[in-house]
């Protein structure tokens, strides 16, 4: 399903932002919007209903643009018929994976935990499955209760996954790579680590990457916000293999020098700058994926063996 919801997702993304439902009179002419927009528009919510469980009053929505008197005014009726099944779509999909056995089972791992608030889950649980034993069909016929009814089902479930002790965080290290219009179908190589899994990093792409350590906080509440902790100095490099110090004050991770070899880098996340971890003067060799020891110590990985075995090409 969430392969589909993907496609789904692309394909509105295109519906929602593409030519076709952009297409805006300006201050100085007219642009009509063509049959042939329309009809590629039509069919790209076509595809988008399939998906849904049950479409009927969605299709009756679409059958009743072609009523309208102009073929602006139906454009911009498939563009709001466009959000209103993304939102649908978003939730059927996340319904999908409410399992209210599964969720009593982790409440009951969860109540063994010193500071869980066992009294308020309960209080939770309970309310959830108050909304669930009504059902949710109503958000096939644009019942906006019912959406509600849906989406506050699916904030509970949230709020009781994130009640576990050992989750009790609110704040996160990432690194955020800017991919524009292709970040919702690229691979391992466009996220600046190795392309798959016999090669390590010195195999990896060493250019074109707009990436930064970024620190995400908001996690609890769902209203994330970004701060940035470091920028490459070298232009187009990764960031890649994040290792946390033990007092967490610390985070190791790999990026390129300035002749673009990799190089182990640490910076001071209570304000320090970066610093360059591994400098050896030698043209040909890099260090990348390094790690904490225990006593105090690094440990990274380096490509000075320079030894292989015949594989792909023999």
């Amino acid at each position: 399903m969430w392969k589909k919801l993907l496609i789904t997702g692309c394909m509105a993304f295109c519906l929602l932002g593409g030519s076709a439902l952009s297409a805006q009179p300006s201050c100085e002419t007219k642009e009509e919007v063509t049959s042939e927009q329309l009809n590629r528009t039509k069919k790209g919510l076509d595809a988008m209903m399939k998906e849904l469980k049950n479409n009927s009053w969605y299709q009756f929505e679409l059958n009743k643009v072609a009523s309208l008197a102009t073929s602006s005014e139906q454009m911009q009726a498939y563009k709001s018929l466009a959000g209103r099944l993304i939102s649908v779509l978003e939730i059927q999909a996340e319904l999908e994976w409410m399992k209210p056995e599964a969720i009593q089972e982790a409440l009951g791992i969860m109540k063994k935990s010193s500071g869980f608030d066992a009294n308020l889950a309960e209080k939770r649980f309970n309310e959830l499955k108050s909304l669930l034993s009504g059902g949710f069909a109503g958000i096939y016929t644009g019942d906006q209760q019912a959406l509600d009814k849906a989406n506050k089902a699916l904030a509970l479930k949230r709020e009781l996954m994130l009640m576990s002790p050992d989750v009790n965080v609110d704040k996160m290290l990432t690194v955020k790579f800017n991919l524009g219009e292709r970040a919702n179908f690229v691979g391992a190589g466009s996220l600046g680590i190795q392309p798959n899994n016999w090669s390590n990093l010195s195999s990896a792409s060493r250019k074109n990457f707009k990436a930064e350590l970024v620190e995400l906080s908001g996690l609890k509440s769902g209203n994330l916000q970004e701060k940035t902790v470091y920028k490459p100095a070298v232009e187009g490099s990764s960031v890649t293999d994040l290792v946390l110090n033990w007092d967490g004050k610390r985070l190791m991770f790999t990026a390129l020098d300035t002749t673009r070899r990799w190089q182990v880098h640490e910076i001071n996340l209570e304000g320090g700058n970066a610093r360059q971890v591994t400098n050896i003067p030698e043209p040909d060799l890099e260090f990348f994926d390094a790690t904490y020891l225990p006593d105090g110590r690094m440990l990274a990985i380096s490509n000075i063996g320079y030894q292989g075995v015949p594989c792909v090409n023999g």
